[in-house]
């Protein structure tokens, strides 16, 4: 009897031995972005709220209150990414000129470039030397909503050239039918000639 009950004790102890590894190995918030590796994501959230409690010394910043709300991928060293936490941001479109760019935000929460155990916003990311044009022109695009934005402006310029083909065609229709009856009043004035 006395086996039985320190044979169940193991048991019991390694089940919580497995359970507590993979807690551990699932670390991600559930708020995390898809694409990004749930470590990659542990690591920017740790060093987020050290950030913020370096720039917002006046608010607490309890780990599972911050998330990698998406994230835009590696760019020449950097995490490029939008972080979510309890700040809030205006609700207006931002426009920031960066590497010749301008990059519209859908508000006024920041972009950020994450190297070195530090966060920059991405106009000082490039400013700094840590993305290139090229990045800044990528990032824009998924930031910007670019393809949606020249798929608009593509649209209205087709509509634009089918308004300006039709004009054309009746320009075309209207010139036929002067020059049909220039020919028929040259033939009845040579009619009446005769």
């Amino acid at each position: 009897m006395f086996k039985r009950i320190v044979l169940l004790l193991l048991v019991f102890i390694l089940m919580l031995s497995v359970a507590s590894m993979l807690s551990a190995c699932n670390s991600g918030h559930s708020d995390d972005a898809d694409n990004i590796p749930p470590l990659t994501a542990t690591k920017l959230r740790k060093e987020y709220q050290k950030y913020l409690e370096e720039t917002q010394p006046t608010g607490e910043w309890d780990l599972a209150d911050i998330w990698v709300q998406r994230y835009f991928g590696k760019f020449s060293g950097c995490e490029i990414v939008y972080m979510g936490s309890k700040l809030d941001y205006e609700e207006e479109e931002t426009t920031i000129e960066i590497a010749g760019y301008l990059v519209k935000f859908p508000n006024t929460q920041p972009v950020y470039a994450y190297n070195d155990d530090a966060f920059f916003e991405l106009k000082d990311a490039y400013e700094s030397g840590l993305i290139t044009a090229e990045d800044v022109r990528v990032v824009k695009q998924k930031v910007s909503g670019w393809e949606d934005v020249q798929a608009t402006e593509d649209a209205e310029d087709d509509a634009e050239d089918a308004v300006d083909t039709e004009e054309a065609e009746d320009t075309k229709d209207a010139e036929d039918t002067e020059e049909v009856e220039d020919a028929k009043e040259t033939e009845d004035a040579q009619e009446d000639a005769d």
